[in-house]
């Protein structure tokens, strides 16, 4: 995937982080085309690392004195709360029992997908349908690996899960809220 395609989806999303491209492209058209996706700076190859840094630093100041002086208040479906985890999916940021933690895109869309349908069992091809766009009914270890890694993030005890459970031979369960004995039922892998 080109930096081009990467930029158009992240905008398309509505990621709004400052984004510097570095590119050997040095025709007009491909500076306007970067510009037009939604790129803040760009930068041709070779460069200067002093010359880098200082526009980093001027794109990350610009961004968060912008932010800083009109905050927005996300709505309700922008923002997930469970057991000390804040998950604003708008401005795909995350806090974790206060401590900030970053997640992919891939990541937030599986976290969004699992709270939008809490409690129900959820098979790895539904996810794989809904959260990566494959319709796939083959066997793949992908799922899993998402899901051990949303545990590391969000889990107090990622080996013993209390939110994203395991439903053994069908798929995966996330409970916001989990009961006292639910990592005792005997459906429930970890």
């Amino acid at each position: 995937m080109s930096g081009y395609a990467v930029l158009e989806k992240l905008r398309g999303m509505g990621v709004h982080v400052p984004v510097l491209i570095l590119s050997a492209r040095t025709l007009s058209e491909d500076r306007v085309r970067g510009f037009e996706l939604g790129a803040d700076q760009y930068m041709n190859k070779p460069f200067e690392l002093s010359e880098l840094l200082a526009r980093v630093r001027g794109l990350l100041n610009r961004f968060s004195s912008i932010r800083g002086t009109a905050p927005e208040r996300p709505t309700t479906d922008e923002v997930f709360a469970f057991d000390g985890a804040l998950v604003d999916f708008a401005r795909h940021e995350v806090t974790v029992r206060g401590d900030a933690r970053t997640l992919t895109s891939l990541e937030m869309k599986l976290v969004r997908f699992f709270s939008e349908h809490q409690g129900l069992v959820l098979t790895r091809n539904q996810l794989l349908d809904n959260v990566w766009g494959i319709d796939s009914n083959s066997t793949t270890r992908t799922v899993d690996n998402f899901i051990a890694r949303l545990r590391q993030h969000f889990e107090v005890d990622p080996a013993k899960p209390v939110h994203f459970l395991s439903v053994r031979g069908v798929g995966y369960r996330f409970i916001a809220e989990p009961a006292a004995s639910s990592a005792e039922s005997t459906d429930i892998e970890t």
